[in-house]
């Protein structure tokens, strides 16, 4: 198979990796602070969300009522959120755990796409800092929270496979990386399929030319 993109070249010094850390660290911190900020996210599907999260965990309640007008339906995907929600609503009043919710999910993708590139080297970690900025997406804002959580673990699927793609636990790691990707929503599972698909056959393309030129 082929290497990863660089993988001949020098990483970052430590001195570069110090100062990598820090960045990731203070943008991290910006990202949480930004999406903080928002008392409460009410960008289109996001309510419902909340909604079907909140219904879910507090059922059983006979005193909220659920039971006498709504039925549970144990869904397989679309899961993300629901799940984060549910751990942090038992420690947090809804409002926090929604907002802490939402934070969660804006890191996760940003630490996913900072994995994705330097995966392909470590030098390219000045790339995956754009992450923290780009996790405030559209897809964010318009509360498409089960899709975007869905697509930080397509990113780091691929991520896996560029940069393990020569190891034994390899597939096994793309088979556990595309089932909970399915779990938060089954569409980014079906993107990150076609992508590892790609990256595959252009390892095994790039494979074949190596052998033919070596003759």
């Amino acid at each position: 198979m082929l290497a990863r993109v660089d993988a001949g070249s020098e990483g970052p010094s430590r001195s570069e990796q110090r100062v990598a850390v820090l960045l990731v660290l203070l943008a991290s911190a910006a990202l949480a602070a930004a999406v903080w900020s928002v008392p409460v996210w009410l960008g289109n599907d996001g309510p419902a969300h909340l909604f079907n999260a909140y219904a879910a965990v507090h059922f059983p309640d006979e005193a909220k009522g659920f039971a006498r007008y709504l039925e549970l339906n144990t869904n397989v995907t679309a899961r993300g959120f629901q799940e984060i929600y549910r751990l942090l609503d038992l420690l947090l009043p809804w409002k926090e755990a929604y907002r802490v919710t939402v934070v969660v999910i804006a890191e996760v993708w940003a630490f996913a796409f900072l994995f994705a590139a330097i995966s392909l080297h470590r030098s390219r970690w000045p790339v995956g800092l754009c992450g923290f900025a780009l996790a405030l997406g559209w897809p964010l804002d318009m509360g498409f929270f089960n899709f975007w959580l869905a697509t930080a673990g397509a990113l780091a699927t691929i991520g896996v496979s560029v940069r393990y793609g020569d190891r034994r636990w390899w597939p096994f790691a793309l088979a556990l990386g595309l089932w909970l990707t399915a779990c938060a929503h089954v569409f980014s599972s079906m993107l990150a399929g076609g992508a590892l698909v790609a990256i595959e056959a252009a390892r095994r393309s790039g494979a074949g030319a190596g052998r033919s030129g070596s003759r």
